[in-house]
């Protein structure tokens, strides 16, 4: 199985503290052209500058007094070295979160932007997409103010790549057109770097939809470019993704896959990176696989395992011990090799993306036949259709087939201007001129047609934006929903409760709270280990159907992920919670599940928290630090001994001082009788 790759000193000063003498002035002065000038000529080829000591030096005359864009700049970059070249998360999550407040204090808008997709960045950095893409609703309202284009282009391509990586294809692909489109507007080597980063990922986009075709062509395009104007730092992985997309079945140029794995190869060497050099043995060996030397391709796989623990590179490692009890299999010896292969595959099915689950079930599905295991085969292969079916819908193919022509037409005209530039094509411009004179004598005709056009394209607008409202409404409510229990989805709950935040957490009666209730299913993975997936997804659609029932219209069960469910109860005194927590225990334990000749127990251990939280204010502690609280307690419940629910209705000390107790070591504060538990125990 081959990998398509996907791309991932200056003392920290503390900036909230000058923002009282930052000068409003530099509201209107945005940029520094000097610094910006130093900024473009020590930034490389990455998120930061690669002389870092230059960096330093320059940092260290970038104050408060600086224009905003350039000081949120420059001090950007050192927030993404934190990030990206020292792995220091928190200390560049903290400079990122100054320098967004201090965009908003000098009121610039794009100051703003760029700070907030450096935080977007680092959270990307530390592979925290899920919340990275949370904060796209602040870029929204202030990318269409942008004039500078390489704002505009930062901005929109660290949108797209957080969206592609939450697999939201076509929000991203429309960010990355956005930032295609700043790239007309910037000339010289770097935007040749950036169309060429630029291409990379959309061509990934294009490989993650399986329009295997169109990324082949786009990485040949990028590839050629790159040779002619000597752009070389992404070609290991253009070239590595070259050689996935050639050695699909469904363009099937294995032969020339081979070279191009063995050129990524020596790019990689050339660059220095690790990564792609042990990915392109795993694809060499894959290929290996498919014409039977298992010989040869198990050098190639174990050498890449190697490599792969030295840099621990865990995705990667997957992937080769993988390929390598895919050849056990084609040895016959199909019960070792199937084993290694589930628990591959259901490491996949937690940690990676759906795309890539679903590369890992396809291999599954073929080991299962080889080894004449039809029914687990047929399990396989109705786990993977139904992978798919969410991965590509009629609605999200028409959409990006319309974004993928937008940016095909602007790739075109981008090609034009390259050539333009190189060779002064005269003829070319004198065509233009000509051109534009039969179009003034062509206008006034335009005009009459115009006119008598006008009426039948207004009718034909309408009736299109009614058929797009309509198809709008269907794939927005396809996004809020889980496809197996049709429960809302995690991101229903965060649009929920971003409307909560915004009515400023209203309760509707005195007294009353509302409450967050997380369950997880006790012994989960027995039943799927045990049974099959067909049983444990018929139990998580039975008991989203009790839970539906359980509770109110008015409130909300969602599918949090995997085995958990998430409540969100309204306007409930204590009582009633209470009761609800005892009623929710006993729908779920009290029946069993039954599916074909199996009688299936289930029960559910969980956590309720109010909101507020024991009387803390929402803006002390919001709706996601209560949710944390939660899932402390449920794992509470688990330890001793399922089959309930936990609950913590006050504190006996103030919040403030113990809080990070509370989110650190909960079983140390109930211990200490900070934090008084309530268990509601579930059906013998």
């Amino acid at each position: 199985m081959k990998i398509c790759t996907k791309l991932g000193h200056l003392a920290l000063i503390s900036f909230f503290s000058c923002l009282i003498a930052f000068n409003t002035a530099n509201a209107v002065d945005l940029v520094d052209p000097a610094l910006e000038q130093e900024l473009d000529s020590i930034l490389g080829v990455g998120f930061y500058p690669e002389d870092r000591e230059k960096l330093a030096e320059l940092l260290e005359r970038v104050t408060i007094n600086v224009p905003a864009s350039t000081y949120v700049r420059a001090w950007g970059y050192r927030a993404l070295e934190l990030a990206h070249a020292e792995q220091n998360f928190a200390e560049a999550e903290i400079l990122a979160k100054e320098l967004i407040r201090f965009a908003r204090s000098a009121e610039s808008v794009e100051a703003q932007a760029e700070a907030w997709a450096v935080f977007m960045e680092v959270l990307s950095a530390q592979g925290d997409n899920d919340t990275a893409v949370r904060y796209v609703i602040k870029l929204t309202p202030l990318v269409d103010e942008i004039m500078n284009p390489r704002i505009q282009f930062f901005v929109n391509n660290v949108a797209g790549r957080a969206l592609q990586e939450v697999e939201r294809y076509e929000e991203a692909l429309g960010f990355f057109l956005q930032a295609q489109a700043a790239l007309t507007r910037t000339r010289g080597v770097q935007t040749l770097r950036r169309r060429q980063f630029l291409n990379y990922h959309i061509a990934n986009l294009h490989t993650d939809l399986e329009n295997y075709r169109a990324g082949l062509d786009l990485t040949n395009s990028t590839i050629a470019e790159g040779e002619r104007y000597e752009v070389h730092h992404r070609l290991a992985d253009l070239y590595l993704l070259k050689g996935f997309l050639q050695s699909r079945p469904e363009i099937d140029e294995n032969e020339m896959a081979l070279d191009s794995f063995r050129i990524a190869a020596e790019w990689a060497e050339r660059t220095d990176n690790a990564r792609i050099a042990v990915v392109s043995r795993n694809n060499i060996g894959s290929i290996l696989i498919q014409r039977e030397r298992y010989t040869e391709a198990e050098e190639y796989l174990l050498a890449g395992v190697s490599a792969a623990e030295n840099a621990n590179m865990m995705r990667e490692m997957n992937y080769l011990k993988f390929n390598l009890a895919d050849i056990k299999v084609k040895r016959g010896l199909y019960a070792e090799g199937i084993e290694e292969m589930k628990t591959i595959a259901l490491y996949m099915k937690e940690h990676a993306r759906r795309s890539d689950h679903a590369e890992v079930l396809t291999f599954l599905s073929g080991a299962y036949r080889e080894a004449g295991m039809y029914i687990e085969e047929a399990d396989t292969l109705r786990e993977l259709m139904r992978l798919r079916f969410d991965l590509l819908t009629s609605e999200r193919e028409q959409m990006l087939s319309e974004l993928a022509a937008e940016y095909e037409a602007r790739e075109q005209d981008q090609q034009i201007e390259l050539l333009e530039e190189r060779n002064n094509l005269q003829a070319q411009v004198i065509e233009n001129a000509a051109l534009q004179r039969r179009i003034v004598w062509l206008f006034a005709i335009v005009l009459v047609l115009a006119a008598t056009l006008l009426y039948y394209a207004y009718r034909s607008a309408r009736k299109a934006n009614v058929r797009l409202n309509t198809a709008n409404e269907k794939l927005q409510e396809q996004t809020l929903r889980d496809p197996l229990t049709k429960l809302h989805n995690r991101r229903a709950m965060q649009k929920e409760m971003e409307l909560r935040a915004g009515e400023h957490y209203p309760i509707a009666d005195a007294g009353n709270v509302d409450a967050l209730i997380l369950l997880d299913l006790d012994l989960f993975k027995e039943i799927n280990d045990r049974i099959g997936h067909a049983a444990g997804d018929e139990v998580l659609q039975q008991v989203a159907t009790r839970l539906t029932h359980a509770v109110a219209e008015h409130d909300m069960v969602v599918r949090w992920g995997g085995e958990e469910f998430l409540i969100y109860v309204r306007n409930r005194n204590y009582e009633e919670l209470a009761n609800l927590a005892d009623e929710l225990l006993h729908v779920i334990g009290d029946t069993p599940v039954y599916y074909e000749q199996n009688r299936i127990p289930v029960s559910v251990t969980g956590g309720m928290i109010t909101l507020p939280f024991a009387d803390v204010s929402e803006r002390e502690c919001d709706w996601e630090k209560a949710l944390q609280i939660a899932d402390m307690l449920l794992y509470v419940g688990k330890l001793r001994g399922r089959n309930q629910i936990s609950h913590i209705r006050k504190l006996t000390k103030p919040y403030a001082e113990i809080h990070e107790v509370l989110h650190r070591d909960l079983n140390q504060a109930i211990d200490k009788g900070w934090a008084p538990l309530t268990i509601f125990n579930g059906p013998k």
